[in-house]
């Protein structure tokens, strides 16, 4: 396969075109910074539930589904901050 390779040096639009491009670049780089960032606070936030819950001596049948229920969406961000990552 022979590589192509595209110069252009005089065409008007052209550094409009690739600014363009670079701005959406920086504009989904920060958008997956801040769904990080906000999946961050939200883990941290269950983390500590999950924390006090477990602290308790015994727990009833409504706890045990909080627990229960808290760590099914700590799951769920875990695989949400990967895709972000990765996208």
């Amino acid at each position: 396969m022979s590589e192509q390779t595209t110069t252009v040096t005089s065409h008007p639009g052209a550094v409009s075109v690739v600014v363009g491009q670079l701005s959406r670049r920086q504009a989904r780089a920060a958008r997956r910074a801040q769904l990080i960032d906000n999946a961050e606070v939200i883990r941290k936030a269950i983390a500590v539930g999950l924390g006090e819950l477990d602290a308790l001596d015994s727990i009833d049948r409504e706890e045990h589904r909080l627990i229960v229920g808290l760590a099914s969406q700590l799951a769920v961000l875990g695989s949400v901050l990967e895709q972000a990552a990765e996208a």
